[in-house]
């Protein structure tokens, strides 16, 4: 069960993990608590406590509407950057959001201010009205910068894993490098081995078998070389046709 829990949250939804999405609302969820908690201690105070508790409730429902604007309204610019412009520069996407941080600022401030008239809500009038173009600016400025740092923390762990896999890779292949070497010297030795035990008077046989000795290690080296001699060449079809011949 545990199992099937995690696999949901790291389900993705535009490239984006399930877990990710619900923890970036959660958070808007606690700055949105947060920030009508510090309006609601402003307004009320703690000189009528019976007051502060029933006016408790409708800031906590207006900052969770308001907030909740926010979030809605960073999906689109979030897709614009991280996705429709992934490909740019990273100074590039940035002088985007001179375009886009005002048009979320003031897009928030319309909404939120539309509807809390609709529903009856009670929001920032007059001078006051400028909270809700610098909160809304300031936090759009301090999580898109979080965007960015963790695109960028990202992109370091998957090079950091990439790396790894090509060390592993590079290591794996030089491993097997390094035992293609020693077959063919294991090789070499058990000719050599067969050679010495030859008796004497059967030079035919120790001469065939220094010749393809011979042939096995002027194989390998021309398999690591770009070019050979004509005459190593010829010397090696020479032995090759001799022992042909013994065949």
């Amino acid at each position: 069960m545990e199992n099937t829990k995690t696999a949901w949250f790291d389900r993705t939804i535009a490239s984006v993990r399930i877990k990710d999405i619900l923890i970036t609302f959660g958070l808007y969820m606690l700055f949105a608590l947060m920030y009508h908690i510090t309006l609601w201690v402003n307004r009320a105070g703690y000189n009528d406590p019976e007051d502060a508790i029933f006016q408790l409730v409708p800031f906590i429902r207006r900052g969770g509407m308001q907030y909740t604007i926010f979030f809605l309204l960073t999906i689109p610019v979030w897709l614009l950057i991280f996705r429709g412009l992934k490909d740019w520069k990273l100074y590039q996407r940035l002088l985007v959001h001179i375009v886009t941080l005002p048009v979320f600022v003031f897009a928030a401030k319309y909404i939120y201010y539309e509807l809390s008239e609709a529903w009856g809500m009670w929001h920032l009038q007059g001078g006051a009205e400028v909270w809700d173009v610098y909160i809304p600016a300031l936090f759009y400025m301090i999580q898109f910068g979080f965007f960015h740092a963790y695109e960028y923390f990202r992109k370091n762990q998957e090079k950091l894993k990439l790396e790894g896999e090509l060390r592993q890779a590079a290591l794996k292949s030089e491993l097997s490098a390094i035992k293609a070497q020693l077959n063919p010297h294991f090789l070499y030795n058990v000719f050599n081995t067969i050679n010495a035990s030859v008796p004497p008077g059967q030079e035919k046989t120790r001469t065939m078998i220094a010749q393809l000795s011979d042939l096995f290690r002027y194989q390998l080296r021309a398999s690591q070389e770009e070019l050979v001699t004509l005459g190593e060449e010829l010397e090696f079809v020479t032995k090759y046709l001799d022992l042909e011949k013994a065949r």
